[in-house]
């Protein structure tokens, strides 16, 4: 295998050649390679020798000098490990600026109020706000179960208020007045947990305005239903009035006993003794129910002032007549008939209860006697049709048929 050594020439990152140029070995011995890198000629010009330091000053663009560490010339100046922080924004070494940095985190951080949730924290001990002017953030709580292990709580204090609970406006700035604030005071010992005994509960002071309202347990009832007063006076007002309609409306018993002067007792039912009749009412009016001097109610079949009665005479004749007179819109029901018959023949007398109308009832009467009925007012001859007379025909022409009718006017 032929091989030879000569010089190539070198180049830089351009592609241009650089002075001295390589000792290399020529594989194929023709001067065309490949070749093997022997050595580097020396630059007998000395354009292109670098050296070695172990620190440099100098900017990087003027010092070509290969340095093993990085000095302030050269952009940057690391520092010792014992370098002070500097001040913020001061210049120095980095070392120092990266313990400002570390100082300033430390020191600095604020966390901005928002709804944010940055992490769950655990407490291990006793966490203490120290009092003044800056919000530190939103806080919430998070309480599933009451009375297990997540439950939070607020515990009483004797003697301090435990925090002050400050009002927001609507979009959540907070309030600044002294009088936006609610001072939150909870009772040594009380529990809030529903209703407790009266010796467990926070008293409550009613206002003026409101004890006048409700009035106080010594207030005098109002003098009328209208007047103003407390609602206990009011109360007052209406038991009086409910006592006296009870003894007014509500009796049980009658108060007069039997055998004295009518007053009351006993309980009756409108009735009262008579040795004489009473004064008489007027029409419409109430009145009492009468009774004897035992004790026996007065009843009759109809009202007296509803009883008529009429006399007719028919002498020699056979024709229709009427014997009682009609009353308008009037029932005029018959309980009554006497005949007297004062001639030497019988005669058969017919009645109607209107002219030409149905037959109701015949009586015949001998010669120079008497005959006829009478009946309860209750059971009497019911005429069918108001506004109508009675009638009587003479079966025989004789002197004389007298009939006296008697009757009741219903409606």
């Amino acid at each position: 295998m032929a091989s030879t050594l000569s010089s190539i020439a070198a180049k830089d990152g351009a592609a241009a050649s650089v002075s001295g140029g390589i000792l290399a070995v020529d594989k194929s011995g023709a001067g065309t390679g490949p070749f093997f890198a022997a050595q580097t000629l020396v630059d007998t010009q000395g354009v292109n020798t670098a050296t070695i330091k172990a620190a440099s000053t100098a900017p990087a663009t003027t010092d070509t000098t290969i340095v093993v560490g990085a000095a302030d010339g050269n952009l940057v100046t690391v520092g010792a490990l014992a370098d002070a922080a500097v001040a913020a924004g001061a210049t120095g070494s980095l070392s120092a600026k990266l313990r400002s940095i570390s100082r300033d985190i430390v020191a600095n951080i604020v966390l901005a109020a928002g709804a944010n949730i940055i992490g769950a924290v655990t407490q291990s001990g006793a966490w203490v706000l120290s009092a003044g002017a800056a919000i530190i953030g939103k806080v919430g709580i998070d309480q599933t179960t009451d009375g297990t292990t997540n439950a939070v709580r607020l515990l009483a204090e004797t003697t301090k208020n435990i925090g002050v609970v400050r009002a927001a406006d609507g979009s959540g700035n907070l309030i600044t007045s002294t009088t936006g604030g609610l001072d939150v005071n909870i009772k040594s010992g009380l529990n809030l947990n529903g209703r407790q005994a009266d010796a467990a509960s926070a008293p409550c002071a009613l206002s003026t305005e409101d004890v006048a309202i409700l009035g106080i347990t010594t207030e005098t009832a109002p003098a009328t239903d209208t007047a103003l007063s407390g609602l206990n006076g009011r109360l007052q007002r209406i038991a009086q009035n409910i006592t006296s309609m009870v003894a007014a409306t509500l009796l049980i018993g009658g108060d007069v006993s039997a055998g004295s002067s009518d007053s009351g007792k006993p309980i009756k039912i409108g009735g009262i003794g008579h040795t004489a009749n009473p004064s008489a009412v007027t029409d419409g009016q109430r009145v009492n129910s009468t009774f004897d001097k035992l004790g026996k109610m007065v009843v009759v079949g109809s009202i007296r002032d509803l009883k008529v009665q009429q006399f007719t005479t028919i002498t020699s004749s056979v024709a229709e007549t009427t014997v009682l007179t009609a009353v308008a819109s009037t029932f005029l029901d018959v309980y009554g008939v006497i005949i007297e018959n004062t001639s030497a023949s019988s005669c058969k007398v017919t009645f109607k209860d209107a002219t030409a109308g149905t037959t109701r009832f015949e009586l015949t009467v001998p010669a120079g006697d008497t005959r006829g009925f009478m009946l309860p007012e209750s059971g009497a001859y019911p005429q069918a049709v108001v506004n109508n007379n009675w009638t009587a025909t003479c079966g025989t022409s004789l002197a004389s048929i007298v009939i006296t009718m008697l009757a009741v006017k219903n409606i």
